[in-house]
């Protein structure tokens, strides 16, 4: 299986330049438009420090680019805060997770939807900011005791492209 999938990113990151991300410390590959950079930051919380790790790329003077920003963080939690068999838990915490998002882009959530990859609880949205000129189409899993967000930011005109989809669609938890 591993194979196939390795087989079918590098026939799909042949085109256009894209190649196969993968972070072995963060458990997934992905297929980017260009090399990520990676940054972590630690995160002082009600449940105790968290370190983000945040892999991304940006197209911020390339006006032929279809998003402007590519991003994917994750971070463990601390063994036993996501109870295991509480899919209500989950679902609360995902919800939580996505409108805090909303809150800092001071945004508008246009749809959501639930998704399961690998059977991992999750939810994808679109929303738009800055007061409808920006749109950012984001993907948030829970695998575990660990949270994955991926998101890209685009402008509202190029907010229905294939670049988003390849993105957000291409990311596999190993």
């Amino acid at each position: 299986m591993k194979i196939s999938i390795f087989l079918i990113f590098s026939f799909l990151a042949s085109v256009g330049q894209w190649q196969v991300f993968t972070s072995e410390e963060g458990a997934f590959s992905v297929l980017a438009p260009k090399e990520m950079e990676k940054s972590s930051k630690s995160i002082p919380t009600e449940i105790g420090k968290i370190v983000y790790n945040t892999y991304s790329c940006t197209f911020e003077n390339d006006t032929t680019a279809q998003a402007f920003a590519y991003v994917i963080s994750y971070c463990d939690l601390p063994e036993g805060s996501i109870p295991a068999d509480s899919t209500a838990f989950k679902s609360t915490y995902l919800e939580e997770s996505l409108e805090s998002i909303r809150e800092n882009l001071d945004a508008e959530v246009l749809y959501q939807d639930a998704i399961a990859p690998k059977g991992h609880m999750g939810l994808i949205a679109r929303l738009a900011y800055a007061n409808g000129e920006g749109q950012m189409k984001t993907k948030i899993i829970l695998a575990g005791n660990r949270f994955y967000s991926l998101q890209v930011f685009m402008t509202a005109q190029n907010s229905l492209n294939r670049d988003a989809d390849k993105f957000l669609d291409s990311f596999v938890l190993l």
